[in-house]
């Protein structure tokens, strides 16, 4: 049995879910937004203070459950800098809200 988890760029969790299936021997693939593991978190907390999202690397690694390969997770990044850079435009009155997220999210799909 074979069970794809998504989560998007959301904050629901469901990482540990995946980890869980995985544990009883359910092949599981988690997409998930953007995981910075190769990033220094100094950087990442400086977009989270951009974005208002405090302490983002700490938020953001919950995405990465133990129990969990790097490869049963397929990280979106593209699709969720695109809706951060909606969300900006949107703090910026340039976008309408209900436009930005519709189209952060058809772009994750």
């Amino acid at each position: 049995m074979k069970i794809i988890l998504s989560q998007g760029q959301g904050r629901i969790q469901l990482g540990q879910a995946g980890a869980l299936l995985k544990e009883s021997g359910i092949k599981v693939k988690y997409l998930t937004g953007w995981l910075p593991k190769k990033i220094n978190p100094i950087i990442v907390n400086f977009l989270g203070k951009i974005v208002g999202r405090a302490d983002l690397y700490k938020r953001l690694m919950v995405r990465q459950p133990v129990g969990l390969d790097d490869d049963d997770i397929i990280s979106c990044s593209k699709s969720e800098f695109y809706l951060w850079f909606l969300i900006i435009l949107v703090r910026l009155k340039l976008l309408k809200e209900d436009n930005a997220l519709t189209w952060g999210w058809k772009l994750f799909r």
